[in-house]
């Protein structure tokens, strides 16, 4: 290359000497040489053939799938009949828009390269059920490829179906020993998402310093490892020490344009542009965009020549000087009587999507028109387990946008609003993009995100479209009490967003707003509350006899996601000892799913819990509570569980921890048990209370919790939070 160019010999003028050039460093394994000859033939609109394929492929590994897209079709048209070029354009059309990669399916397509990129698209766009039929075939057709192996344990993965996914990247790991190092990676984060954290730990281990000679450890490698274990400074400091002149070396142009994806995805950007300070080789969108962000961040020379200062410049971080700018100067763009957006992550079997479609209904029953509520869905998939609620959500007659499916670019967006985005984190940056685009649509005059996922974006969103009126709704605890990853980033957007005056944030509980405010070290009145409610007709009283009563047992249920937060193992142990005290006869049943089914299965023999009915998720409270009359809550972590409402409104009595808002919801008479309490201390409490336990008590509470808890109080607090009279209700 050195030559051409010292002769002057261009593409233009001699594209074959390029080409033999290209063909020469491919055959001897210098991709990197081959990558750039094949870049400047490109540029001179003389890359053709197996060429363009291969340097397509690249493009599309470096995150430049746009770049890819042009290439192919500008060679082979939109649908290329070359069976090469094809694959090539549905691997570049996945990652920019996997609608258009399906279309260029034909019913034809059976040949196994193109029905596995059949798959990756059914997997991009979510449709599960169909990519897991078609990957089951394939399993049928090549029992032992590879590829097919990998995809069945993503799929399972992709529906929470962990242990079975464990199971497949388990297998790999044996039967594939070159693959054994991805495959322990993955089980490692599985065991993470289980909360088995001491197996985790173990994994983590083995990846780390391996037992043998044979299994080394690529870099990449070792930094997913420290990423998944939340080891940030760790991966900083590997970093580094890799980039040193004596060691870059080792690692392949390939490997850092990996770790230069990795490092913007995550949002250490400091880092990354410390790294193109560096002579190491990156594409040319990652360099453009690390000197777009030096004046927008105001990094100097200085700044990048410690790498250890530069680490700490981390997204969103950084950016939210930026964004607080935006939130004092941006003009408001709405009619005050314009439409609510109302932003959830999804609508899966949990507490908090079910009081989100009561919130949907409770506004509409105090005069909304439905015209005027939009709701936003990050994903409303069924084979998610996303869409549990939806049939109910859409008999409201709403307007329902699911947000993957809308283009993710955002129009008419300033140069330094496109500049912010391209440096946010990617899951933040994917949540965000759509619903700003929405938010630019709609013109809302209130968007109201609900959760923690939602409100950051829907804050962001509000921010950068001059939304009037942000409310920002927690329903659970801080993040850092449920070992969120995104809690620390969480903590400095919302601390960004609460000082803008456009912005109210709120929590269900007056514990959440506590933890809330002091996790955000915000005075104290800064939040509000906004109660949890309940359907009474949806639930109305079931139980109206004192339990226990001749030889009947008591029935005590558990309704809760089965997963390490809800600890079912404790609850399955504390039953367990209830029953052998033999005191009070017992009858136990859980209904709920989750990861933990297997354990919870196995752990009934171990303890003798034989009668115990696990009966997945259920919607009818006659289903949940008619054949029940306790529910034993014995969760670690909890805003103000729906179930406790619930519970009590069917005239349950109920012993729950002491955790989050559980207090508040609870009514005289009924159970607090300490949060630290073992099986037997626990086993020993409920048993003395349910002995002296005042059923008639129950009629009374009933009443109680069905006041608190009123929908139409829902409505009032909410509309005030949006200040919105009921006179512009009927708008």
């Amino acid at each position: 290359m050195d030559a051409l160019l010292e002769w002057n010999i261009s593409a233009d003028e001699s594209p074959g000497d390029w080409e033999v050039l290209a063909r020469a460093c491919l055959r001897q394994g210098d991709a990197e040489t081959a990558a750039l000859a094949c870049t400047i033939l490109m540029k001179a609109e003389h890359l053709h053939g197996d060429l363009a394929i291969t340097h397509a492929n690249r493009l599309v590994k470096q995150g430049m799938a746009g770049a890819a897209i042009r290439l192919l079709t500008a060679q082979f048209g939109d649908r290329p009949t070359n069976n090469a070029a094809k694959q090539a354009l549905v691997r570049a059309w996945i990652e920019e828009n996997p609608r258009v990669a399906l279309d260029l399916f034909d019913a034809a397509d059976d040949e196994p390269d193109l029905a596995l990129l059949r798959v990756d698209t059914l997997r991009a766009l979510d449709r599960l059920d169909e990519a897991s039929s078609l990957i089951e075939r394939l399993a049928n057709r090549f029992p032992e490829d590879l590829r097919v192996l990998t995809r069945q344990a993503r799929i399972e993965e992709r529906t929470r179906n962990w242990a079975k996914a464990i199971g497949h990247w388990t297998r790999i790991m044996q039967d594939h020993p070159g693959q054994s190092t991805l495959a322990r990676m993955k089980v490692m984060q599985l065991q993470a998402r289980f909360e088995l954290f001491e197996d985790a730990a173990s994994s983590a281990a083995g990846l780390m310093w391996p037992k043998t000679a044979d299994e080394s450890v690529d870099l990449l490698t070792r930094i997913e490892v420290l990423q998944t274990a939340l080891q940030s400074r760790a991966v900083r400091d590997l970093i580094i020490a890799a980039a040193a002149p004596a060691e870059r070396g080792r690692h392949t142009p390939e490997t850092w344009a990996q770790i230069m994806t990795m490092l913007l995805d995550s949002g250490h950007i400091g880092l990354a542009a410390w790294l193109t300070t560096q002579g190491l080789v990156f594409n040319a969108a990652a360099i453009e965009l690390m000197q777009q962000a030096r004046p927008l961040l105001g990094l100097s020379d200085l700044d990048l020549r410690n790498p250890a200062k530069a680490a700490r410049i981390t997204s969103p971080h950084v950016l939210l000087p930026a964004l607080s700018d935006m939130a004092r100067t941006q003009d408001n763009k709405a009619a005050a009587d314009g439409k609510i957006l109302l932003v959830n992550a999804t609508l899966a079997a949990g507490g908090a999507e079910r009081q989100f479609v009561l919130l949907v209904k409770s506004l509409l029953g105090a005069g909304l028109d439905p015209d005027r509520l939009i709701v936003a869905l990050f994903s409303s998939a069924d084979e998610l387990g996303h869409g549990h609620f939806r049939v109910a959500l859409e008999d409201l007659g709403v307007t329902i946008v699911n947000l993957q499916s809308q283009n993710a670019s955002a129009p008419d967006l300033p140069p330094d609003y496109r500049r912010l985005l391209a440096l946010m984190p990617r899951r933040l940056r994917a949540d965000l993009l759509p619903l700003l685009g929405l938010c630019l649509k709609e013109r809302p005059s209130v968007i109201h995100g609900w959760q923690d996922r939602s409100s950051i974006a829907a804050g962001l969103a509000g921010i950068m479209a001059g939304t009037p009126r942000i409310i920002l709704t927690a329903r659970n605890m801080q993040p850092n009490r449920r070992l969120l990853a995104d809690g620390e980033s969480y903590r400095g957007i919302y601390r960004m967003l609460c000082k803008a005056a456009s912005v109210q944030m709120a929590a269900n509980s007056e514990a959440g707003v506590r933890d809330y405010q002091a996790w955000l070290d915000l005075p104290e009145g800064t939040l509000s509350v906004l109660h949890n409610a309940i359907d009474t007709k949806a639930f109305p009283l079931l139980r109206t006899e004192p339990a226990g009563r001749g030889e009947r047992p008591v029935r005590i249920v558990g309704v809760f996601r089965l997963a390490a937060n809800k600890r079912p193992e404790l609850w399955m142990r504390t039953v367990a000892r209830l029953r052998a005290r033999g005191r009070i006869k017992v009858q136990p049943k859980i209904v709920g799913s989750g990861p933990f089914l297997s354990e919870i299965e196995a752990l009934k023999g171990e303890l003798g819990l034989h009668d115990l009915v696990v009966a997945g998720n259920l919607s009818s409270a006659g289903a949940i509570y008619g054949d029940a009359d306790i529910l034993l809550l014995m969760s670690r972590v909890e805003g103000t569980p729906n179930v406790v409402i619930e519970a009590q409104c069917c005239g349950l009595a109920v012993a729950a921890c002491d955790v989050g808002g559980v207090k508040e919801a609870l009514m005289p008479g009924n159970l607090i048990l300490p949060v630290d309490a073992d099986p037997e201390t626990a086993a020993t409490l409920i048993e003395d209370w349910i002995s002296g336990l005042d059923w008639s008590q129950q009629e009374a509470n009933v009443l109680a919790v069905r006041n608190k808890y009123d929908v139409t109080k829902l409505a009032d607090e909410t509309l005030k939070l949006y200040r919105i009279d009921h006179a512009q209700v009927l708008v």
